[in-house]
C-alpha cells in the first residue's frame, strides 16, 4: 500500500519534524527538491522525514557554510560557493516575508 503525498504535504510534514527546525521556505524547497529529483530519475522516492533532516544542513549565509568548514572552505564568498558545490548539492532559499534567506547544503 502506498499513499503518494502532494509537494505541500511533504512540505507540512518536514515542517511538522520538531528535530529539523525547517522554516515554511525550507521545507517547501526541499519538497520542490525531491520532486524534481523524482521526475529526473523517474524514479520514486519513499519519504522519510528523518533521513531528510540528516540528509541536508541548513546555513544563513556562505559565511555559516565557511564556518562549519574553516580548515577546508575558501574564505572568498566566490570561492566557498563553488567549494561547497562542488562537494553537496546546495539549494538556496531566497528571503520572503520576514523570514531570512538560507541555505540548504547535504550533508558531507
Amino acid at each position: 500500500m502506498k499513499i503518494t503525498l502532494s509537494t505541500y504535504e511533504v512540505a507540512s510534514q518536514l515542517m511538522s519534524d520538531e528535530y529539523a527546525g525547517w522554516s515554511h521556505e525550507e521545507a517547501l524547497a526541499l519538497a520542490e527538491y525531491y520532486e524534481q529529483l523524482e521526475e529526473e530519475t523517474g524514479e520514486e522516492i519513499i519519504f522519510n522525514a528523518c533521513v531528510i533532516r540528516c540528509e541536508w544542513n541548513s546555513f544563513r549565509n556562505i559565511k555559516a557554510v565557511r564556518n562549519a568548514y574553516p580548515s577546508s572552505c575558501p574564505q572568498d564568498d566566490y570561492e566557498a560557493w563553488l567549494w561547497i558545490e562542488e562537494r553537496a548539492q546546495v539549494i538556496d532559499v531566497p528571503a520572503s516575508s520576514g523570514v531570512a534567506a538560507s541555505l540548504l547544503v547535504t550533508a558531507f
